[in-house]
């Protein structure tokens, strides 16, 4: 281990590097293994939700505090020793996980990743100059996390098998093959400061945007009634005249409801375009953080393949890969800000490095953008506050330590980290007052602010929760969080006052707070969705970790993160259903909401029956999830028509899962301010829960006047009372 790795980590052994991630585990997997029975021995009931959220929240608060008392306390106040003392009995602690773990793994896994484990480390060294000193640091180590890498790689593939499902056939064995090497040689070219010269990468690059170009405005197939409706719903209710924050509840937020419903179009090509701009923005991003933009071929190639797969695809099963534009909730559209701020913060460092940064405009910048993600959601600021909070924590009080240095007296520091405190604090303040003011002159009363905030408490309270498989994907995370958390400690500590600290503290909270939406909902699609960011982080750390100088840990990371960037290119283009994804002929912007399903015959016909127009105000809460599908016009080569008027918010689900204080507000303010009849359509099968209370509360409102039924729905039509 080289002399640097020891000064980083006050002791020369070759485990050193490992007992950061050792910390992690050590907070998490007994908290999980064994929360629920300490829950329960003080009288709770040990719910796994409960478990899980306790050690999320664990994790935040026990590895900067063990990382301080093992890096700092420890081994300044008392002695390297026993710091030294308390790593190794860290790195015991994930031997004898490991101890547990392997009997009940798959032997044929673990065979096959030690084997791309081996792979791995000797692609890396190959014909480079890097060579770590002592067998521990140049094999055992390497492999070793090699192994880990390649299993959480392995986790993606959540519906089978990973060895046996890569393994079944010719093609999926050559694109894991060449995942493999796209991985190898970027990873290679991180820590390689030379490029290529004249037009050759600027032509990769090009294509490479223009790839991701394609892939954002792709029509089809993207289009998914149900998780689309969450956005178009609430936008159309905007364009009826309705309000956020009073009588339009929209579960995604303020901004991202507001925004696309000023583009052209019907609501649904209105989102389209949103989501596209969105899903660009963020492809161009993390393009850029894995060496898009460089003059490095082979970089170029993997930011490429790396986006294109991971930000656009969802492989969910052995037969079902999902566009990710049929879920925008998952997408850019929910998890756009947290990019735009370590993107923002990780130039800072870049431009630090050149003296080139502004410190002022970089506070002032930083806040705007936060300000942006609170106006966006909820769910947004607080992704976006992860990164920007430890950020600018490191950035104030590094300025402070300066302004000390040169002579600042301690009252005119103070005032400066005041004033650095106190801005977020002022705008936001000033920009709800603003809102307000607008409200009242506009409506004659103040917002409901419970409005921004109701959604993010009902799936904080275990709302669709899912538990956490630990068998399963969780360790895809699990492998970058720690990866990013080894870098952060080991340079914070070095030298906090550094711009990398910045950087790396804003990565670590922002993939932090972005796993609480796995955490919150378990599925193996939710890891996809915050795959994206995780891949980003990551990119981004590598990015920093290779502009210091070499040393022996940096292997390490970089072994770690080749099956991470390899594991969703192989994953996407070797599903069988890829090549007809990206063979579908598109549809025009014109012409693509013919991907919205047609209502059922039955419906159709029992609405045309009652008089009913796709003109009339219509809500659907019968199963109490869709709105209304696309009308069966009469005649050949007619488009599809879609109801886009409501009398009550939709789709429905948006308040029917609301407690019902919350609910009969929404219903009542619109009924109020709308003053809208319509019609009511309901199944007689798959009623929502407390189907009779809600229509109860519907019927404060309006009456109903007109029934009309078949075997499979009931159709009514609801007037407003005067």
């Amino acid at each position: 281990m080289t002399g640097a790795s020891r000064n980083s980590t006050g002791a020369s052994t070759e485990l050193e590097p490992l007992w950061v991630a050792a910390l992690g585990l050590l907070i998490a997997l007994p908290g999980y293994q064994l929360g629920a029975s300490i829950i329960r021995f003080f009288g709770r009931g040990g719910q796994q939700e409960t478990v899980e959220w306790l050690t999320y929240i664990a994790v935040l608060i026990g590895m900067p505090i063990g990382a301080l008392i093992v890096q700092r306390l420890l081994a300044r106040s008392v002695s390297h020793r026993i710091s030294n003392a308390v790593k190794t009995a860290l790195l015991v602690f994930v031997a004898i996980e490991v101890a547990i773990y392997l009997p009940r793994s798959n032997v044929r896994s673990l065979a096959a990743a030690a084997v791309m484990s081996a792979f791995t480390v000797s692609a890396l060294r190959w014909r480079q100059r890097h060579n770590a000193v002592g067998v521990v640091s140049a094999w055992v180590l390497p492999v070793f996390v090699g192994i880990c890498g390649w299993m959480a790689a392995g986790s993606l593939v959540s519906w089978a098998d990973a060895v046996s499902w890569y393994l079944a056939s010719v093609v999926r064995i050559a694109v894991f093959v060449g995942a493999f090497v796209v991985a190898v040689l970027g990873a290679r070219a991180v820590f390689d400061r030379s490029g290529n010269t004249g037009a050759t990468t600027r032509i990769v690059s090009g294509v490479g945007i223009v790839i991701l170009i394609a892939l954002s405005f792709r029509t089809s197939p993207i289009l998914e009634l149900y998780h689309w409706e969450a956005y178009v719903g609430p936008m159309q209710e905007l364009r009826q005249g309705g309000w956020l924050l009073w009588d339009a509840p929209a579960q995604y937020g303020v901004l991202s409801i507001l925004i696309p419903t000023l583009f052209p179009g019907n609501a649904w090509q209105s989102f389209y375009l949103f989501q596209a701009i969105c899903n660009l923005l963020v492809a161009l991003f993390m393009f850029g953080a894995l060496g898009g933009f460089t003059r490095q071929s082979a970089r170029i190639v993997l930011a490429t393949l790396v986006t294109a797969t991971t930000l656009f695809f969802r492989p969910r099963s052995a037969t079902l890969l999902l566009a990710a534009q049929m879920t925008p909730s998952g997408g850019p559209v929910r998890f756009l800000w947290p990019f735009v701020m370590l993107a923002f913060v990780y130039r800072y460092y870049r431009r630090s490095e050149t003296g080139a940064q502004n410190n002022r405009r970089f506070e002032m910048i930083g806040t705007l953008i936060w300000i942006g993600s609170v106006c966006w959601s909820f769910e947004a600021a607080i992704y976006c506050s992860a990164v920007w909070f430890p950020a600018l924590a490191f950035f104030v009080f590094a300025r402070a330590s300066a302004e000390r240095r040169e002579g600042k007296t301690s009252s005119e520091v103070t005032a400066g980290v005041l004033k650095s405190i106190l801005l977020p604090i002022v705008v936001i303040v000033l920009l709800a007052l603003a809102v307000s003011v607008v409200y009242r002159i506009t409506l004659g009363h103040s917002p409901d602010w419970m409005s921004y905030f109701e959604y993010a408490v009902l799936y904080s309270g275990g709302f669709h929760s899912l538990p956490i498989d630990p068998s399963g994907s969780i360790w895809y995370l699990m492998i970058v969080f720690l990866a990013i958390s080894t870098a952060a400690v080991i340079y914070i500590f070095r030298d906090w006052r550094h711009p990398r600290s910045m950087v790396l503290a804003g990565a670590w909270g922002g993939v932090w707070a972005i796993s609480s939406y796995y955490v919150s909902r378990s599925a193996d699609a939710n890891l996809l969705s915050i795959a994206t960011f995780l891949v980003f982080a990551a990119a981004i750390t590598l990015s920093v970790v290779a502009r210091e100088p070499w040393e022996s840990w940096h292997e390490l990371v970089r072994v770690a993160m080749v099956p991470v960037f390899a594991g969703p290119i192989a994953l996407t283009i070797a599903h069988p259903a890829f090549a007809r994804h990206i063979t579908t002929p598109q549809l025009s912007y014109a012409s693509f909401t013919e991907q919205i399903p047609l209502m059922e015959a039955s419906l159709n016909d029992l609405l045309v029956k009652a008089g009913a127009k796709p003109s009339d105000p219509v809500v659907r809460i019968g199963d109490g999830r869709m709105m209304l599908p696309a009308w069966r016009s009469p005649g050949p080569n007619r488009t599809r028509v879609i109801s886009p008027y409501s009398w009550l918010p939709k789709q429905y689900e948006i308040i029917g899962t609301l407690p019902r204080e919350r609910r009969v507000k929404y219903i009542d303010r619109m009924a109020r301010d709308l003053r809208l009849s319509g019609w009511l359509i309901h199944s007689k099968s798959g009623a929502i829960p407390d189907f009779d209370k809600q229509i109860a509360d519907i019927s404060r409102t309006h009456v109903e006047t007109k029934r009309f039924e078949n075997k499979d729905w009931i159709v009514s039509w609801y007037q407003l009372k005067r």
